[in-house]
Order: structure tokens, then sequence, then C-alpha cells
């Protein structure tokens, strides 16, 4: 690029200083400072400064280039998990894993998600299911598996089906989560392969997928709610 006169070239990338240097320098100045950003597509704002090191012509200059990541919260910033209903009386079927977003662009959704839940195992957010928050260990487990549930289906891995438990005698549900878009009240779904069948006249299932007794799910084999909502863990034999 070009500046007052000043020829320079910059490094780019996510490091946070990068400093580069030219041989070619137009006419002599010092101190010169310029600033670009923010950056559109990277969310940076970038600021060079020259600095010639010599008062003429062709005389070396030093640019640092230093990036500053805004502090932005995700997209997605808060999810929470459940049970949909399938149906009644369906024996062992077929189901793919599948991302449903209030938005067109679904490769920028599905990033998005992805990012969001990335950043809630890092912050250690809780995670809603039945009106409750889970606590930190099953809202762990539920970050981790559906960051990975979202990764292949982004890579196209989760394209291929999935079977379902069979329940000719019950009802059949599938696990989901879904992420919110804190202000916009934009969301997304994101539907794996954890099935369960609740027998007829049974309620919906009661726990998140790794604290289900099986195969009902009716009740809970430990607990997964915070411990101020000890009343929705549903232990079983309580």
């Amino acid at each position: 690029g070009q500046n007052g006169g000043l020829r320079y070239r910059y490094c780019s990338g996510p490091d946070q200083t990068n400093t580069c240097s030219t041989s070619d320098i137009n006419k002599g100045q010092s101190g010169c400072t310029f600033t670009m950003g923010p950056d559109s597509l990277y969310g940076y704002t970038y600021s060079y400064k020259a600095t010639v090191t010599g008062g003429t012509q062709k005389k070396a200059a030093t640019i640092t280039l230093s990036q500053t990541m805004p502090a932005q919260a995700p997209i997605y910033g808060s999810f929470g998990a459940g049970w949909k209903y399938v149906g009644i009386g369906i024996e062992s079927r077929s189901f793919s894993v599948e991302f449903s977003a209030s938005k067109a662009n679904s490769s920028t959704q599905e990033r998005e998600y992805k990012e969001g839940l990335d950043v809630g195992l890092a912050q250690k957010a809780g995670v809603v299911f039945a009106s409750a928050k889970m606590n930190e260990e099953a809202s762990m487990n539920f970050y981790q598996t559906q960051s990975s549930t979202m990764e292949e289906e982004m890579q196209g891995s989760a394209t291929e089906t999935c079977t379902s438990v069979p329940c000719a005698n019950g009802t059949l549900y599938q696990y989901f989560s879904e992420g919110v878009q804190p202000g916009s009240g934009g969301r997304a779904t994101l539907s794996g392969c954890s099935f369960v069948c609740v027998p007829s006249g049974g309620t919906p299932p009661a726990c998140p997928p790794a604290y289900c007794s099986l195969p009902e799910c009716q009740c809970c084999t430990k607990a997964w709610a915070n411990s101020s909502d000890p009343q929705v863990n549903h232990m079983c034999g309580s």
C-alpha cells in the first residue's frame, strides 16, 4: 500500500504484533502513523505505525502492525436442550443429523453455532434442560458432544443416517440442542442421534441422554441439575 509517499508492505494474520520492513522509501518521514479498521471480515482493528530510520530516500523503515480483537460475545450466546416428539409405534427408523437455523445462510450459521458451543465450553456456561440449569458436569458433557456433532455436520460426515431405538409399543423422542442469539432472538436447533422410547402412557424423558435410565429415560441414574433445582433430577428409586 501507499500513504503520504511512504511505500510499505505489511503482514496479516491472527498474530497480535508483526514487524515488517521495506527498503524503498520515497521521501523521508518519521513517526508516520496511519490507521485502518475495523476489518469487516475478522473483526480486528488494525493500527500501522511506520518509523523511518533515515531522513533521505532509499532508507529502511520499520512498520509495526498491531491487531486487537474486540471482546465480542458469540452470535449464539445461550443454549438449551430437550427431547422432541417423533411419533408413536415407530419401529427402528433411519435419521440424519439435522441443523436448522432461522437465517438462510446455513453454512455461516453452522460455523457460528459451533463457535457458540466452543465458547460455552471454555467459559463453563450453564445449559438449560427442563427449565433448570444443568450442573457443570452435565453442561460440559453437552458442549463437548454437541460441538463434536456440529463439526461432523460441517464436514459433511454426518450425512450418513443413524438408527433410532425400536419403539413399536411406545412413543419415540429425539434429543436436540437449541442456541439463541441474544438481542435478535434468532434460534437454531441441532438434532442428533440420541433417542429414547417411552412406554405407552409414560411421561416425556426426564433427563439428558448421559443420565437416562435405559431405555425409557423416565428417571435418572445420576444427578444432572444444579443443586438449587434438586426437584428436577428425578432420580431412580427416589
